[in-house]
């Protein structure tokens, strides 16, 4: 029988956290689905659940500014989960890292409930991804919390608690990109000084050369005036810059969500013959001995 075609499906989920006064988290969710749309019918995963990649947005940016996120990962047999919160000319971090917190937590509980949408397809395994400010929440999202299992940040931002103190925590797979054109969050003031407070050797940090800090996201025009104002400017093209995300995004959450070692090996050995790039990586993925 031909293999089921994987559509993108969207749905809303709201929840509710009763430890701060039950403060509404707002959830665009994106899942494998028998059709596209809203409320589409999941594709029922069988014993091979979906592992939960729970996205966190930047400074006055929305879930709608990075689709091509769920674009490459839901094909791929990952359920997106995007927050709303927190989208504000001030915002807290602090309040968005315990959103994080409590979505990596809970989320995947709607597994258990007979009477969710999601009933029996998540996987208890969850990453954080975030960029910019939502970059740096992550990390603070990720530090003591036993429901996160691999982080990624974009351009991640230092916030307010340090999220370059709050690293040195962090004993969980971590793979930390940099664009080298960057001005709004520079590699060496931010995501480098995370990675080497990093105390696994699970953790490698991809620099995209003549990247820039907003083509992380789609194009937004409020993060575009930002880096206008400050003169900063990409070398490459947004679909480039993507390009590679996606090249190692990918295989590095089916090596550590799914346990593919055949992505793993492919990350290793791609990192060693791109020239696009550079990298630190203190271990590889895969042994290539074994």
């Amino acid at each position: 029988m031909a293999a089921q075609s994987v559509f993108i499906g969207h749905t809303i989920v709201n929840l509710a956290d009763p430890q701060r006064e039950n403060r509404e988290i707002s959830l665009e969710v994106y899942y494998p689905a028998k059709t596209s749309g809203e409320n589409a019918p999941v594709i029922h995963p069988g014993t091979k659940k979906y592992p939960v990649v729970c996205f966190a947005h930047g400074y006055l940016m929305k879930p709608k500014d990075y689709s091509y996120i769920y674009e490459i990962l839901v094909p791929e047999g990952f359920m997106i989960v995007m927050p709303d919160t927190e989208t504000g000319i001030f915002p807290s971090h602090t309040d968005y890292a315990k959103d994080l917190r409590y979505i990596s937590m809970h989320f995947p509980l709607l597994s258990e409930d007979p009477n969710s949408f999601f009933h029996g397809c998540i996987q208890s395994t969850v990453s954080l991804i975030g960029h910019s400010m939502g970059g740096g929440c992550a990390v603070l999202a990720a530090v003591e919390n036993p429901a996160v299992h691999a982080l990624v940040t974009l351009a991640a931002f230092d916030t307010s608690p340090s999220a370059i103190e709050s690293s040195q925590m962090l004993e969980i797979p971590c793979l930390i990109f940099s664009g080298s054109n960057d001005r709004i969050t520079k590699p060496k003031n931010h995501q480098f000084p995370m990675y080497e407070n990093l105390p696994g050797v699970q953790k490698t940090w991809i620099n995209i050369l003549g990247g820039s800090h907003c083509q992380m996201a789609e194009k937004n025009s409020t993060c575009k005036l930002g880096e206008i104002l400050i003169f900063n400017r990409a070398s490459i093209s947004s679909d480039v810059q993507h390009f590679t995300l996606k090249k190692y995004l990918i295989p590095w959450l089916r090596f550590y969500l799914k346990a593919d070692v055949k992505a793993g090996k492919c990350f290793d050995q791609m990192l060693m013959e791109d020239k696009e790039i550079e990298f630190r990586q203190d271990s590889k993925l895969v042994n290539f001995e074994d």
